[in-house]
């Protein structure tokens, strides 16, 4: 309630900076990030149509309109919105990681790939696409390729419980049981309300012949 009740009084005085100057568009960028915190999309959509048609020339609009659109599945909007963030800022390793995300939920993997890959070399720590990196040769049945990636987050942040979750997945899907309950109690120890944790510990106690424990 409390961050609510500041991003409601923030969207007020983007408000009132917009009644006496519609010309400037930050504070439609903004409004439009606080509307989109408070999952009043069609408001933040409105927004940041606004400051694009302000400033066009602001990657981070066109980065922001495109998450949005994202967020609400329309993802042609988005690809689109992705290419003008990126046509601005080339180097923009959030737009390459959230497009690379959408064409991966589209099973276009080597455009998916080319993404990730192109965020990692910008920025080799970037522990979200890499994370996506390792999903993506999972769904691939690229199991070492991964590990290696998975280790390789966990190696930067031991307390990654995403990291850990997916490595589970990455044993549990060679058949390595054992190994996948390992990570995914580790991460319960981590979160012991970890729902993906919890699922996948389910499933692989299902696959041990565990049903009284799962």
């Amino acid at each position: 309630f409390h961050y609510t009740k500041q991003y409601e009084l923030a969207i007020s005085d983007y408000s009132m900076v917009i009644l006496l100057d519609s010309s400037y568009y930050p504070a439609y960028y903004n409004r439009g990030n606080a509307h989109s915190f408070l999952d009043k999309n069609v408001e933040a959509m409105a927004d940041y149509t606004k400051a694009i048609s302000l400033q066009p020339s602001a990657g981070e609009i066109w980065l922001a309109r495109a998450d949005l659109h994202s967020k609400l599945y329309n993802y042609e909007a988005a690809l689109s919105d992705y290419e003008e963030a990126l046509h601005l800022n080339p180097a923009d390793t959030n737009a390459l990681n959230n497009r690379g995300l959408i064409y991966m939920e589209q099973k276009k993997y080597d455009p998916a790939l080319k993404d990730f890959m192109e965020a990692l070399r910008i920025n080799p720590r970037f522990l979200m696409a890499l994370n996506n990196r390792g999903n993506l040769y999972l769904q691939q049945g690229k199991y070492e390729l991964a590990l290696k990636d998975f280790n390789e987050i966990l190696r930067y942040d031991p307390a990654n419980t995403e990291a850990w979750d997916s490595r589970g997945n990455v044993f549990y899907s060679r058949g390595l049981n054992d190994s996948a309950m390992a990570n995914f109690n580790y991460v319960l120890k981590l979160n012991p309300a970890n729902t993906n944790a919890l699922i996948n510990r389910g499933n692989t106690l299902l696959a041990m012949g565990k049903r009284g424990e799962a």
